[in-house]
């Protein structure tokens, strides 16, 4: 018997599934604030200049079995991310990086 397991999104694109406070990072330029940062949305997040350790902060309220992650760039400027590290935490425990994330490029779009 084979087991098939269906693939839902978490919600990145939907403001009614994962709110904009839920989405925060470490700066943001002006007008490309965290909340922006949502997949095919009008928008984009942008670290400002010189933040050494700019990160994007997503907060699930229950566990979710996280299969990939898409990113996409600035739909108006010509810029996108080009690397990035996984971290996670369950509620109250300490912030662990992914061990392994096999990025997959097509065009401009990372898939893990």
């Amino acid at each position: 018997m084979s087991l098939a397991l269906r693939l839902e999104a978490v919600g990145i694109e939907d403001n009614n599934k994962i709110f904009d406070g839920k989405m925060i990072s470490s700066t943001s330029q002006i007008g490309c604030e965290a909340w922006r940062g949502r997949l095919h949305g009008q928008g984009s997040w942008k670290p400002v200049e010189g933040d050494l350790t700019p990160n994007l902060n997503i907060t699930l309220d229950s566990p979710v079995n996280v299969t990939y992650i898409a990113t996409q760039g600035s739909p108006t400027e010509d810029c996108w991310t080009t690397t990035f590290r996984i971290y996670y935490r369950m509620q109250g425990g300490s912030l662990k990086q992914y061990p392994e994330v096999r990025i997959i490029v097509t065009g401009r779009t990372f898939v893990t």
